[in-house]
């Protein structure tokens, strides 16, 4: 019996573009025009004195300095890739069972992820964790080859698959831990540079290209650090150039790229699909 076939209509040929699209690149899942509200808080400023590019960085100085961002299922990453890089520059480093936070997500004291530098007996350590409960689900922590004050360094946490990989000055700290669990999605403010808990913990120093990536494992052996700042992809769900006039308050989120967008509805007018 001969095949019965519908005409192709608007609205079928642009899902059919939009699944091809994906299907090349499934990045593009991340793409679009959409940037989040930093807030700073306590004396969390911008600082001409000190950068790695542009010519400013963001200034924290260790009591009460930090910035905030809604929350967004961008900070949701499942059991998916992502990466977390930066350039950080500590004008201290922590005591002895002390810890400078980069950047956590915390709901309460049972429910919160976290990356940061800890002070284990003058041993410092990159830490990421996950906490989902009463313990922690996921734990990676990684001894620095060195630190000092005053110096900047490139941070990378990177997942990949069920594998956890922290690079500093683009060289992998330790081994590759491997861990299948879920990073957990809650429901409070992004924090840049605070742990909100009993006991708080903030950054005394210097961030600069601070960038949150979804989706994707932007390295997985020895890598060569960036030598310029970042331009936003599809991947990019924040990035904070950290730039402005010095003693300036307003961050700006630069991760939005102008396209690939779509608009698809069920309707039989013309659909659009690109910027």
């Amino acid at each position: 019996m001969p095949r019965s076939f519908r005409p192709l209509t608007a609205n079928s040929v642009a899902i059919i573009v939009l699944v091809l699209l994906l299907a090349i690149n499934p990045h593009l899942a991340y793409a679009g025009t959409t940037t989040h509200t930093v807030t700073a808080n306590g004396n969390a400023q911008i600082d001409t004195a000190q950068s790695k590019f542009g010519g400013a960085s963001g200034l924290f100085d260790g009591t009460g300095d930090y910035l905030s961002i809604p929350d967004s299922d961008d900070w949701y990453f499942g059991a998916g890739a992502f990466t977390i890089d930066f350039w950080v520059r500590s004008n201290a480093l922590p005591a002895t069972s002390g810890m400078q936070m980069i950047v956590c997500h915390y709901q309460d004291a049972s429910n919160y992820w976290f990356f940061g530098l800890y002070n284990s007996a003058g041993a410092y350590q990159w830490q990421f964790g996950n906490k989902a409960g009463d313990s922690f689900n996921i734990l990676v922590t990684k001894n620095s080859p060195g630190l000092s004050t005053d110096a900047w360094y490139h941070i990378a946490l990177v997942r990949n698959g069920n594998s956890w990989m922290i690079f500093q000055g683009g060289t992998q700290v330790g081994t590759t831990d491997t861990d299948s669990d879920a990073v957990s999605g809650f429901t409070n403010n992004l924090q840049i540079g605070y742990f909100s808990a009993t006991n708080p913990y903030y950054l005394n120093g210097w961030l600069d290209e601070f960038r949150v990536s979804k989706g994707v494992a932007r390295w997985t052996s020895n890598f060569t650090p960036p030598t310029s700042a970042y331009a936003a992809d599809s991947p990019t769900v924040l990035l904070l150039h950290m730039n402005g006039a010095d003693g300036s308050t307003t961050f700006i989120d630069d991760s939005a790229v102008p396209g690939p967008d779509f608009s698809i509805n069920a309707s039989p007018t013309p659909q659009s699909v690109g910027a």
